[in-house]
């Protein structure tokens, strides 16, 4: 009973410590931007993860160039990638549709990812490509410290947030520890040992409890998550044609003339095919 309480509360509660999201699903990743902190703590991670593979975009076509290939289309895709890092930045994480700007980037950049990736292989062999990701391999890591480090601060925050409100219903109070782990001189297992020594010491009955308010605070945030991922999925062509004629508007900064042109070009079609 304590292990499947903990382990139940920690997995819906808190935000893992490891702060690569690729691989996760959309759904479980929004149900933590209802509460302070967690929509900041996803743009940050989406911001991490296109700003990766921007810096990796800029390197290939800088290869690429040096081997004289053409990489007119992969430019392109990387000045929309930019686009999209600078509306991620300038988005409000404590806006009522956080969650709706969260989705509609997050999809985005995913798409002109695989774009980018399919555009590559247009060009290169496999065995080109398998080199190109060897050369490529850790290049990045050094210049993502900055942003590691904000993630890892906003989670820790997030983290001790969440915990205040387990530890209310729980009745367990223990400042000094929360404070311990947002400045980062204890890790998130050292807390979790902490209440499973609290959750060893009590009744049964009082165990049954708590897991069955704890289990329903969890549902709430799920169907909480469900509903604001379905809203998102409604609207998302209008939102989509409102930031493309946005980046319309930007598209005069571009200095290359031909550049220019292609992503006018670029642009206007997926307002017409919208």
């Amino acid at each position: 009973m304590v292990l499947l309480l903990t382990t139940s509360m920690m997995s819906f509660a808190l935000a893992d410590e490891a702060d690569d999201t690729e691989d996760e699903e959309t759904l479980e990743e929004i149900s933590i931007m209802n509460y302070k902190f967690g929509a900041e703590v996803r743009l940050l991670q989406l911001e991490k993860v296109l700003t990766r593979n921007i810096m990796m975009g800029e390197k290939i076509i800088e290869i690429l160039l040096e081997l004289e290939l053409e990489i007119s289309e992969l430019e392109l895709i990387l000045t929309e990638m930019n686009f999209l890092k600078d509306e991620i930045q300038s988005a409000n994480p404590n806006s009522e549709d956080a969650v709706e700007q969260f989705v509609d980037m997050k999809n985005e950049s995913i798409n002109l990812t695989k774009e980018f990736r399919v555009t590559l292989h247009g060009l290169l062999d496999e065995e080109a490509v398998v080199t190109l990701r060897e050369q490529m391999k850790d290049f990045y890591k050094e210049e993502m410290q900055s942003l590691r480090e904000q993630i890892r601060n906003m989670i820790r925050n997030f983290n001790r947030n969440r915990l205040h409100s387990i530890y209310e219903i729980i009745g367990l109070f223990d400042e000094e520890l929360l404070e311990q782990y947002n400045d980062g001189e204890v890790t998130i297992a050292e807390v979790k040992i902490q209440l499973r020594e609290y959750f060893n010491n009590l009744t049964k009955e009082e165990r049954r409890h708590l897991f069955a308010e704890l289990k329903m605070n969890n549902i709430r945030g799920v169907i909480h998550a469900k509903a604001a991922f379905e809203d998102a999925c409604e609207f998302a062509h209008v939102r989509k044609e409102t930031r493309w004629n946005n980046r319309l508007l930007r598209i005069n900064d571009i200095e290359d003339s031909s550049l220019r042109g292609e992503m006018n070009t670029r642009i206007r079609g997926r307002i017409g095919g919208n």
